[in-house]
C-alpha cells in the first residue's frame, strides 16, 4: 500500500506562491492532423519499360511544440528585454503546445526496364523540401528562440533531403544451362551457370542543421540560441574539401555571438551537411541440389568502394571543433550469407 499523500487545494493564493521552473501544457490541444495530395503521370515504352512522374504535397498541422512561455522576447525586435517577462515569479517556463506546422513538396521521377529475362534495372530521383517550425520527436528542447513569434523559426525540416538519386539493378549472368552462353548440361554448369550481380547505388544531398551559440540573454540554457549570421557560411568557404581544409564544412567566422541582451538573426538548419556517395554490390551463385532445389551462396558489400560518408560538422559555437567534421557513416562492410531455395 502507498501512503496517503496530502493534497492541497488549487486556489489563486496557491498558484501565486509556486516558483522555480515549470512545465506547462496547453489546455486546448489538438490531435496533430495531416493533409496530402498527390499527382502523377505514367507512360509505358513497349512492354517492357516504364516511366513515371508524380508530385506529392502534404501539410502538417496542430504539432507539438516547446518553448519559453516566459521569455523575454519583444515582437518585431531581437532584444531581449527583462520588463516584458509576463511571469516573473518563475525562472523558466517551459510550454507544451499544438502551434508547430510542417509542409512537405516533391517532384519524384521514376524510370524502369526489364531488358531479355536476365536484366532488371530501376531509378529514381527526388527533389524536394519540408519546411517546420518545430522538431522531430515531439520537439524535447526548444528550438524556438522567442515565444513571441514562433513562426520566426520556421525553415528547413531535420530530415530534409533536397535531392537523392537512386539506381538498382540485377543482372542474371547469361551463363550456363538454359542462357545463350555456355548452356551445357555439364558438370560446368556448376562452376559457370546461376551467377546473379545486383547493386544499389545511392547519390543524395545531406541534411541541414542549426548553429548554436551560448545564450547572450538571461534566459535559461534549455532554450537552444542562435548565433548572429554575417555571410552564408557554406558559399563563403574558400575551401570546401574537407580533406584538405582541416575538416571544416562551413566558415566559422560567419557566425557571431549577439550582443548582450540580444537574440541571434540566424535561422534554424540553415546550412546543409554532407551528402551519401554510396554504392552496395551483391555476388550469388545458385548451386542446383534437384529439381526445383537449390542452395544459393551470397557476396554482399556495402560502401563497396570505401568512399567516406561524412556526418554533419560540430555546430556548437563553443566547441573546439566548431565548423569541424570529426563523424562519418560506417565504412565498407563484406557480408557472406548462405540460402536455401526451393
Amino acid at each position: 500500500m502507498f501512503p496517503a499523500v496530502s493534497r492541497v487545494p488549487i486556489t489563486q493564493q496557491f498558484a501565486d506562491n509556486i516558483s522555480g521552473v515549470l512545465f506547462a501544457l496547453d489546455t486546448n490541444l489538438r490531435t496533430p492532423y495531416i493533409q496530402q495530395w498527390s499527382m502523377a503521370v505514367q507512360h509505358s515504352f513497349g512492354k517492357n519499360t516504364l516511366a513515371e512522374m508524380d508530385y506529392i504535397g502534404s501539410q502538417s498541422r496542430k504539432l507539438p511544440i516547446r518553448y519559453n512561455a516566459d521569455d523575454r522576447s519583444v515582437a518585431g525586435s531581437l532584444i531581449c528585454d527583462p520588463s516584458v517577462r509576463p511571469y516573473k515569479q518563475f525562472p523558466y517556463l517551459y510550454m507544451a503546445a499544438d502551434e508547430g506546422t510542417a509542409s512537405y513538396n516533391a517532384f519524384v521521377a521514376k524510370f524502369q526496364t526489364q531488358m531479355g529475362r536476365s536484366l532488371n534495372f530501376i531509378t529514381n530521383y527526388t527533389w524536394s523540401k519540408a519546411l517546420s517550425n518545430t522538431v522531430q520527436g515531439g520537439a524535447p528542447v526548444g528550438l524556438n528562440q522567442r515565444g513571441v513569434c514562433l513562426s520566426c523559426d520556421k525553415g528547413l525540416a531535420g530530415f530534409n533531403v533536397p535531392q537523392r538519386l537512386v539506381a538498382s539493378g540485377v543482372w542474371n549472368l547469361p551463363i550456363g544451362k538454359g542462357e545463350m552462353f555456355l548452356n551445357t548440361s555439364s558438370k560446368w554448369n556448376y562452376i559457370v551457370g546461376g551467377w546473379t550481380l545486383n547493386t544499389i547505388a545511392t547519390f543524395s544531398e545531406g541534411n541541414p542543421f542549426t548553429v548554436l551559440a551560448a545564450t547572450s540573454t538571461a534566459m535559461d540554457p534549455m532554450t537552444n540560441f542562435r548565433p548572429n549570421r554575417v555571410c552564408d557560411g557554406r558559399s563563403s568557404l574558400s575551401n570546401t574539401d574537407v580533406r584538405s581544409n582541416g575538416g571544416y564544412w562551413f566558415d566559422t567566422s560567419c557566425f557571431v555571438k549577439p550582443a548582450p541582451n540580444y537574440f541571434g538573426n540566424s535561422g534554424t538548419n540553415i546550412i546543409t551537411g554532407p551528402g551519401v556517395n554510396n554504392w552496395d554490390i551483391g555476388l550469388g551463385k545458385a548451386f542446383p541440389i534437384r529439381e526445383a532445389m537449390d542452395v544459393q551462396f551470397r557476396t554482399e558489400l556495402f560502401n563497396a568502394f570505401n568512399h567516406t560518408q561524412f556526418l554533419n560538422p560540430d555546430a556548437t559555437m563553443t566547441d573546439a571543433n566548431f565548423g569541424r567534421i570529426t563523424t562519418a557513416r560506417p565504412s565498407r562492410e563484406l557480408q557472406f550469407g548462405l540460402k536455401l531455395l526451393w
